[in-house]
């Protein structure tokens, strides 16, 4: 036995332990940089709220700079941070975390902490004896992992964990299922040939989630509801502007950004909305895919595939947007996913593809170069893609051309080795430059001088000004991103601690930068849902780190991997606790599953080739009024609301240049879109476009709020237009100018004449025995002298209500009023009233109003009822149903409808 061997058979058992702690070094030096933060810029700088926040992160990022960029110092040999010095700082750091769950635990009765953090520990004990840990691995890992299990639960906001957990037997199963995945994931990290049979079997599993993929992709999922349609004309209206003859940098300001803009407006498709649509579908794709390989890239077999498949649905379909119950996601809010974050996607796939080809060998210059293109395409994506990808890519191109590892060449000979360095750091500025030159000379050819680069950035400063800002809270999602950031820098601080080399540590350096840079939308507006969004960017994270240490046996490994557990097991949890977004409806004792059929009634699947007929039209009054106003839908309007102005009932289908949303004669389409900037930018922009469009139009304001509350615009206008007669509609809402441009003026249309409504029903219900003709009952309906009688005995489910129905033939764009007087003896169950759209086979095609009837008021005595609305698009007929849907008597008499075509 040799002298080393005798020294560790008699050294102390808790030495181990202290060893298994000394990678939380990394732990305790971020922890002690932010409470040294805080109290300078707290107490010295009487920093407070948002400013506070912005300095405690800019701190986080400073730390993380520094250890990344630590390779580059001579002395630094990847994670050796002094034995002693680290051991007691995370010897310092465990005591003081144990103190902070103790009184956690005590105060707010978080007793499932450290139980969940046991039955880690203990289910790593029926692991293979050599991934199992030793009793002191298991006591060094017992406060990481319940502080990890504290900071992960704080991602479900809206409820505390264990009662999300213990909600319903689902969510329970639910739990116990994310569970055994992750942890059966985590057990069988490495990477495994599989032959034959076996690689057929995964690249067919592969296949599947692609399809998967694809169908989730192009689901129109709650397109077009009021939260869709305002967060998508924010991303429509510039581009709409560019195909008018708009110029991004110069006259048409946009909030998200200068390549995301134009892409959209020079797509091939005949509508911004479908070039929106199929945009939006091609890049969550693109992310689910690359999400998927990363976890693909974790091992072989079917738990590996199926926890890639969850993880990547959760991540980039489900938690995006706001809480799954809601049921926004990135349907609704394309600005929360993908659409945002795709180059950093892009850049990270890059840096994995490569060290999982050759994690040991010298980066190629050909990494360089793709990697420094797809760089500045993320760069000129928009202001916040240029910051995400810089500090994404930066920082791991410097560690890559410095010499962290082995320096790539450009050949072998002929160029010394300083001199290629030279070059390949001065390359991505050189690319820019030219690029930025391109710009600049093609703007001047076509418009005879430079870009406003100002459009590009000014976005950021007004962001950054407190526009739109939350505070963090410390008690919120903010705790799951600092867990995941620690994690990952621990890995990147200890990757490759034994060689100089490494592709691993460059991937982790990009993974952690682009978490922090991303995390960013977050903490300058720290609302709780706007860490769901983050969701992709935290799994990637963490399956860079699995994936290095899978390929790194080192002690620090299975620590990562035990706080890697609890944020994939919540990410999951998240967001697959709602059955009713994955339309699913479970009954309490967990029963089978029940009416999948309204799954795709609900959230249809599959590429809808003209999105833009889920445009909500145009409010009935609304309508009528701009038909007599003689407006026309290929007009030019503005329209001073935060939503664009609605389709034409008659032509839903927007074509270029033809149905509202399509035209205006002032940049603000919509008036949102340039809320956020400073007056004197938006009379910019304002004078910039009228000199070159020189056009007239309509101005559509509300009477509550017109242009004249905004001096920069009625200033615009007093300068330039010259204003026709204000219309104001019969109900006093809105209010219609013409504005005629001074240089080149045109007279407004003529009005329409008035047009006569005509009467298409009228029933008294009051006289007879029996219904009058053309009208169909189910149930008990009669006249009773009163009117129509419908008697309901029973409000069960599965009973189906009483309904009155009449079928009238109608074309689409009929504006049409429903009047009729109503009364009823419920006890249970309401009194509606419905108007359905048929199409020429009489199938329904809309119901109005807004799905689901006209609930009516419970009354003892009569009341008067109306209802107005316009028939859309391919509409023949409608039907008008009278419903008793409760328990008890209802009547209805007096009931007539008038249309004006």
């Amino acid at each position: 036995m040799t002298i080393e061997e005798r020294a560790s058979k008699f050294r102390s058992p808790w030495r181990a332990v202290v060893e298994s702690l000394e990678p939380l070094w990394v732990s305790g030096l971020c922890g002690l940089a932010l409470a040294l933060a805080g109290l300078v810029c707290g107490r010295l700088l009487g920093l407070r709220e948002r400013s506070l926040d912005l300095a405690l992160y800019l701190t986080t990022g400073v730390v993380l700079l520094a250890l990344n960029l630590a390779p580059l110092i001579p002395w630094w040999r990847g994670g050796r941070s002094g034995r002693p010095a680290g051991a007691a700082l995370a010897v310092l750091f465990t005591t003081a975390a144990a103190a902070l769950l103790l009184l956690l635990v005590i105060t707010q009765r978080l007793l499932y902490l450290p139980l969940l953090a046991l039955a880690q520990l203990g289910l790593t004990s029926l692991l293979p004896r050599p991934a199992r840990p030793t009793w002191q691995t298991a006591v060094a890992l017992f406060i990481p992992i319940t502080l990890s299990w504290y900071a992960a639960a704080s991602l479900v906001y809206w409820a505390p964990l264990d009662q999300l957990v213990r909600q319903s037997a689902y969510t329970s199963v639910l739990f116990i299922l994310a569970v055994g995945v992750v942890g059966l994931g985590l057990a069988t990290l490495g990477p495994r040939l599989a032959t034959g049979r076996f690689r057929a079997v995964g690249y067919a599993l592969n296949g599947l989630a692609v399809v998967v993929f694809a169908v989730m992709s192009t689901r129109s999922f709650g397109l077009f509801g009021y939260s869709a349609y305002y967060h998508w004309g924010v991303l429509i209206g510039p581009a709409a502007l560019v195909r008018q003859g708009g110029w991004l940098l110069w006259d048409v300001p946009t909030t998200y950004g200068f390549l995301s803009t134009l892409v959209v407006a020079l797509s091939p498709f005949a509508s911004v909305w479908q070039a929106m649509y199929a945009l939006n579908a091609l890049l969550l794709f693109a992310s689910a895919v690359i999400v998927f390989w990363f976890y693909r890239r974790l091992g072989s077999g079917w738990i590996n595939t199926l926890l890639a498949l969850v993880v990547a649905l959760a991540v980039v379909y489900l938690l995006p947007g706001a809480r799954p119950e809601m049921a926004l996601g990135p349907y609704q809010w394309p600005s929360t996913a993908a659409f945002r974050f795709i180059w950093v996607f892009a850049l990270l796939a890059l840096l994995a593809y490569t060290y999982d080809r050759r994690p040991d060998g010298p980066v190629a210059w050909r990494v360089l170069l793709i990697g420094s293109g797809l760089w500045l395409l993320g760069s000129l994506w928009s202001p916040e893609s240029a910051i995400y990808c810089a500090v994404t890519w930066l920082p791991a191109y410097l560690l890559m051309v410095l010499g962290a590892g082995e320096a790539p060449a450009l050949s072998r000979r002929g160029i010394p080795l300083r001199w290629q360095r030279a070059l390949l750091l001065a390359f991505p500025l050189l690319l820019l430059g030219v690029v930025v030159a391109g710009i600049v000379t093609y703007y001047q050819l076509r418009l005879g001088h430079r870009p406003d680069f100002t459009a590009f950035y000014e976005i950021l400063v007004v962001v950054g000004g407190g526009y739109f800002s939350t505070p963090l809270s410390a008690d919120g999602p903010f705790r799951i991103l600092l867990l995941v950031l620690v994690t990952g820098l621990t890995a990147a601080v200890y990757a490759f601690s034994r060689t100089r080399a490494g592709q691993g540590r460059l991937l982790l350096v990009a993974a952690t930068g682009a978490l922090w840079s991303t995390g960013s939308y977050f903490a300058l507006r720290g609302i709780p849902s706007n860490a769901t969004s983050l969701g992709s960017m935290l799994a990637l994270l963490l399956a860079a780190v699995l994936l290095v240490a899978s390929r790194e046996p080192a002690a620090w490994t299975r620590l990562v991997q035990h706080l890697a557990l609890p944020p994939l097991v919540v990410l999951l949890v998240a967001a697959y606790s709602s059955s009713e977004m994955l339309g699913i409806q479970f009954n309490n004792d967990f029963g089978r599953p029940r009416a999948w059929y309204e799954t795709l009634v609900r959230a249809p699947l599959g590429y809808q080739t003209e999105i833009e007929r889920k445009i909500p039209e145009l409010d009935a009054n609304l309508y009528s009024f701009l038909r007599e106003a003689g407006v026309q839908p290929q007009d030019r309007i503005v329209y001073l609301d935060s939503l664009l102005l609605g389709a034409w009932p008659t032509q839903r289908t927007v074509v270029p240049e033809a149905t509202p949303p399509g035209q205006t004669w002032l940049p603000l389409f919509p008036w949102e879109n340039v809320r956020p900037f400073p007056n004197q930018r938006l009379l910019v922009y304002a004078e910039r476009f009228v000199a070159r469009a020189q056009q007239s139009g309509w101005l559509l304001q509300h009477t509550e709020t017109p242009y004249t509350t905004l001096p920069w615009l009625s200033s615009v206008l007093a300068q330039y237009y010259t204003p026709a007669d204000a219309i104001t509609s019969p109900d006093g809402k809105w209010q219609l100018i013409w504005f005629a441009n001074q240089a080149h003026p045109q007279p407004p249309p003529p009005r329409s004449a008035a047009r006569a409504s005509q009467v298409l029903l009228q029933e008294s219900f009051t006289s007879g025995s029996a219904l009058p003709n053309g009208w169909t009952a189910s149930g008990a309906a009669s006249l009773d002298g009163a009117g129509l009688l419908q008697r309901r005995d029973t409000n069960e489910a599965q009973t189906p209500p009483y309904d009155a129905a009449r079928t009238i033939d109608m074309d689409a764009g009929v504006a049409c009023k429903l009047t009729f007087e109503y009364r009823n003896a419920l006890t249970a169950g309401t009194q509606r009233v419905y108007v359905i759209a048929l199409d020429e086979r009489r199938q329904w095609l809309e119901i109005i109003p807004s799905g689901a009837g006209l609930e009516l008021d419970s009354t003892g005595d009569w009341k008067s009822g109306n209802l107005t609305f316009v028939t859309p698009r391919d509409t023949r007929a409608i039907a008008v149903i009278l419903r008793n849907f409760g328990l008890g008597q209802t009547w209805f008499r007096n009931v007539r409808l008038d249309a004006s075509p």
